[in-house]
């Protein structure tokens, strides 16, 4: 054996030893804390190969493995890939209990998940620091303008209601797959509230919008259960047809980029309308008082985009999946469907909206 080769052979071994041994050192240091039980892990790797194995060799979904470890270990267990630790929640309890009692200490994502690499300082949901605070006090100080609390709210969405029932209504009984009423309703509601303009029922290009939406939402489960672990997210992506899914995204920024033209356009030609009174006219107005000051500000162009694209996919997706549940359970227990349509006939009779008994009294 060369010298060479005797050289590289003990560069490699100490280099692993070293590696051990700083792990062992940490391994040590993260002992002095009170961590959950979990499965045994590995060394160097902890639980990364076992999730690898199960996830790229056998096809077993990651969440199902992390439901068969919270089987055995308990609803709170911990695990460990490479440096990074995960504690997985299994409990809708304890889960309860983190984000609403203690919203405090467990409302912020934790630092180098992938997706927050690829779309960081853009929109608000993957945002942080400062440009994330500025962005996220607008939005609140939006909500509160234009929605919580606010009865002009209603007034929109009783409008998207009784067309929804229109459409329903045309059905004649008949069955029928209620999902793109629903979304076409969520979606006008969530356009209306950005602009203050609503899209027709059976627009186009609405449509096509709820249909890249709902890939988008698709090709982020993919990387989803595996955020924490960069190389399982870009072994995903590969898989998947990585150009594919940056054609979903850049088409879907291209719709949204059209929607902001088209309102710039009709804010110009019409002189008083209800764009005025909308949270994209009041995001303009402080982008461009921003610039006209001199002020440093994080509101731009290209940072609206994102927020429009952000509630566009936040507030829409978790919405209508909420609605689609609450049909199948009604179709699936008449029995509640019938005592809920006896309390609506009670107290609202068949004439009058919620909002109207509201404001009688």
């Amino acid at each position: 054996m060369s010298l060479e080769m005797l050289d590289v052979i003990l560069s490699v071994t100490g280099g692993f030893v070293l590696l051990v041994m700083m792990s062992l050192i940490r391994r040590k240091k993260v002992t002095n804390y009170h961590l959950p039980p979990g499965p045994k892990r590995n060394l160097v790797f902890g639980n990364l190969m076992d999730l690898i194995y199960s996830s790229m060799i056998t096809g077993e979904p990651s969440l199902l493995k992390f439901a068969k470890w919270s089987f055995q270990y308990g609803p709170i267990c911990y695990l460990r890939f490479f440096r990074q630790r995960v504690v997985v929640i299994s409990d809708a309890r304890v889960a309860q209990q983190l984000c609403a009692a203690q919203s405090d200490k467990f409302s912020t994502r934790p630092p180098g998940l992938f997706l927050s690499r690829v779309l960081k300082g853009k929109g608000i949901v993957f945002n942080d620091g400062p440009s994330w605070k500025e962005h996220r006090n607008f939005i609140t100080h939006e909500f509160r303008k234009f929605g919580f609390g606010n009865q002009s709210i209603e007034h929109k969405i009783q409008y998207v209601v009784d067309e929804y029932l229109r459409q329903i209504a045309k059905t004649n009984g008949g069955a029928h797959d209620p999902h793109t009423n629903i979304a076409t309703a969520i979606y006008n509601v969530i356009w209306t509230t950005i602009s203050g303009e609503r899209f027709s029922w059976d627009d186009p290009f609405l449509h096509k919008i709820i249909a890249n939406l709902e890939t988008n939402l698709q090709a982020v489960e993919l990387t989803g259960p595996h955020n924490y672990v960069t190389l399982l997210s870009i072994w995903h992506l590969i898989w998947h047809n990585a150009f594919r899914l940056l054609c979903i995204v850049t088409k879907r920024m291209f719709y949204f980029k059209q929607l902001i033209c088209k309102y710039k356009k009709h804010r110009k030609e019409t002189a008083t309308s209800d764009v005025d009174e909308s949270m994209m006219y009041d995001y303009l107005v402080k982008m461009q008082g921003s610039k006209l000051n001199g002020q440093l500000t994080h509101f731009s162009e290209s940072q609206l985009l994102w927020l429009v694209s952000d509630l566009f996919i936040a507030g829409g997706e978790t919405t209508i999946t909420s609605f689609r549940w609450v049909l199948l359970c009604l179709a699936k227990f008449p029995e509640v469907q019938q005592r809920l349509r006896h309390e609506i006939m009670e107290n609202f009779g068949r004439d009058s909206s919620p909002s109207d008994v509201y404001v009688l009294g």
